[in-house]
């Protein structure tokens, strides 16, 4: 999804711009289902609903911030933009790499003990 987003503001042409941000709709579509099952697999019951309301709280707060991001940018053409927020989603991506860990009930399914 970010890597997609970084060379998005490299596209030459409204083709591969369309073709890249098609890309970067697929992973945009698996990562907040992957990451509200994961939540909740490592959750209790009592607070599965407060987990998924902070999650869908941190994306607004995110889709918030972009118009700060777009003023702050203001004087930049819209590929300065498109980098800063691709910035941003790999720095998320390297976040998730490190700290997450397996899905407990893939681990059970593999016949794997918990880590």
């Amino acid at each position: 999804m970010s890597l997609s987003s970084m060379l998005a503001t490299f596209s030459s042409n409204i083709w591969v711009y369309s073709s890249l941000k098609f890309l970067r709709g697929f992973g945009r579509a698996t990562i907040g289902t992957s990451t509200l099952v994961l939540a909740s697999e490592l959750i209790g019951k009592r607070w599965r609903g407060q987990i998924s309301v902070i999650g869908f709280f941190c994306l607004t707060l995110a889709f918030l911030s972009l118009p700060a991001m777009a003023y702050i940018n203001r004087a930049s053409s819209w590929r300065n933009l498109y980098l800063w927020t691709s910035i941003l989603t790999i720095f998320y991506c390297i976040l998730v790499k490190l700290l997450v860990q397996e899905s407990p009930r893939w681990l059970l399914v593999r016949g794997m003990k918990l880590r």
